[in-house]
């Protein structure tokens, strides 16, 4: 009678070394949610889900039924959409590459990819190490949809640098404040809108500065 192999025994992970997989693993499934969410958009609106449930447009429909902001769901639709404008064997590729930039810089490319004036996969590299301002200029350079010198509104290029500079966590929170801010205001300049922040929160914090408090 054969005697039975034993398997070799797998070293135990450590706790450290458990929970740095768990957040890789983590990382993962974020990076590739935002992918997930423009396809379950996107199929939503072929079905025509949001007209039957009352809603004409099927973003808002979707900003309903997640809790998630309307911006932020057209952009996953759009980074979506820019994946099927590619012959099906590139998908794979496009996919992992919009991926790895993640989902605001993969906005921003969207708009290039399938467009046959437009190297996307040089755009993809120069994206890497880009800011998101730099790879929006870029792409609107390769586009040909550079705006004409002077054709920005007062505060645009101090909102825009204020998005592609700060943490990714923390850009939905920026664009929500913003925006609070504009209505508010009633005004689209971001000047004035970031003075009107100064003097809403500046009594608040000179008060707890005069306190001690940090």
């Amino acid at each position: 009678m054969a005697s039975k192999r034993s398997k070799p025994d797998v070293p135990a992970l450590l706790p450290h070394e458990v929970a740095d997989l768990r957040l890789r693993q983590v990382g993962q499934r974020v990076q590739r949610g935002f992918l997930e969410g423009g396809e379950a958009i996107w199929q939503a609106r072929q079905v025509r889900a949001h007209e039957h449930y009352g809603f004409a447009d099927p973003v808002a429909y979707a900003e309903a039924r997640t809790g998630l902001r309307y911006r932020t769901l057209a952009r996953l639709l759009a980074v979506y959409e820019a994946t099927l404008r590619v012959p099906e064997p590139e998908r794979p590729e496009v996919v992992a590459m919009l991926t790895e930039l993640g989902s605001h810089k993969a906005a921003v490319l969207a708009a290039a990819i399938g467009d046959d004036k437009v190297d996307w996969r040089e755009l993809a590299k120069f994206a890497k190490d880009a800011t998101e301002e730099a790879l929006q200029s870029r792409v609107s350079v390769d586009l040909g949809r550079e705006r004409a010198s002077g054709a920005e509104q007062p505060g645009e290029r101090l909102y825009r640098y204020l998005l592609a500079n700060c943490p990714p966590e923390a850009k939905d929170l920026v664009e929500m404040t913003f925006e609070a801010g504009f209505k508010l205001t009633g005004s689209k300049n971001a000047w004035s809108c970031l003075l009107a922040m100064c003097e809403e929160t500046a009594p608040g914090w000179l008060e707890r500065v005069e306190k001690g408090v940090e």
